[in-house]
């Protein structure tokens, strides 16, 4: 489908994964691939820079780092394999944070926002990671020497639910928590869109490049990002939802049939729609537990 609409960018499925729109053009960089071994099977750090405006531009994504998770899907996941991957995010989410911030300690003053719609399955990520994620910073203000003395960081956790639900946008909500929390760093977490049904449950991506709520659904609403913000914003997401435009091509590759051009055109201008798997709920609670089993981890929430 990529092929027959090269020159229609705009129309083709969007992903909010790096990994998937990666083709090793100039401007980017990718690292060397991690991998770490549990009973659960082998877990894949793979990791991507788009560092060039002209990558930028032909990627439709803002520069910075990418670091894609791959792992046995979430429901096969041992309670040591979970321990593992949630460690292996954290390592990464502490590496960004130091180099956003330009501080070498593990303790911050973070914002954790939880993005997306708890009443719709496949957007739940973000507010049931929010849900897990204990706020410290209130402890600060009744004993300023305590959460320094426990290794903690200042916690202020926000769920601003979206748009359709509060009539305001949601970079308008993000700037107005920071305003009242200060925090150095702004952790967001959301449900992502990705171009294979393969990724879903089992693929987390973290990047300092922030995040455009609801781009992977066609929603482009002002981004989070320290432009926006005037805070370094980390991203953490894990992909719920593929177009149905992906699932028929899919479908006829597996079958060894080529997509005909009238059906891609077909596809990619008429109705469409976003899809979730039948173990959604699955999908979005174990990834939120393994998301925020990560935030604690760095930040010292309980």
């Amino acid at each position: 489908m990529k092929e027959k609409l090269q020159n229609d960018r705009a129309l083709l499925p969007r992903t909010d994964l790096a990994l998937e729109d990666f083709d090793g053009l100039d401007g980017t960089q990718r690292g060397e691939e991690e991998i770490y071994y549990s009973d659960s099977g082998k877990i894949r750090v793979a990791s991507l820079s788009i560092v060039t405006r002209q990558a930028e531009e032909r990627l439709d994504r803002r520069r910075g780092r990418y670091v894609t998770v791959i792992f046995p899907h979430v429901s096969l996941l041992s309670e040591s394999a979970e321990l593992l991957l949630s460690k292996i995010l954290a390592d990464k989410l502490l590496r960004l944070a130091k180099s956003v911030i330009g501080k070498d300690s593990k303790t911050f003053t973070v914002l954790v926002v939880g993005l997306g719609n708890c009443g719709v399955t496949a957007d739940s990520i973000g507010p049931l990671t929010a849900d897990a994620v204990s706020p410290t910073s209130h402890i600060a203000r009744l004993n300023c020497g305590l959460l320094e003395s426990l290794d903690m960081s200042k916690i202020s956790v926000f769920t601003p639910s979206v748009a359709g639900k509060t009539g305001m946008e949601t970079a308008e909500l993000v700037r107005a928590a920071a305003n009242i929390s200060s925090p150095e760093l702004i952790v967001a977490v959301d449900a992502l869109s990705s171009l294979s049904c393969e990724r879903i449950g089992k693929t987390i991506q973290l990047t300092d490049a922030g995040i455009s709520p609801g781009a992977g659904v066609g929603n482009h609403l002002t981004p989070l990002n320290v432009k926006t913000l005037g805070v370094p914003v980390i991203s953490i997401g894990a992909p719920t939802v593929v177009d149905s435009a992906v699932l028929i091509e899919d479908a006829l590759e597996r079958a060894g049939v080529e997509m005909p051009q009238k059906l891609a055109d077909s596809l990619i201008r008429g109705k469409r729609f976003l899809v979730c798997p039948r173990d959604c709920d699955v999908v979005a609670e174990r990834s939120a537990k393994i998301i925020s089993s990560a935030i604690k981890l760095v930040f010292g929430g309980v």
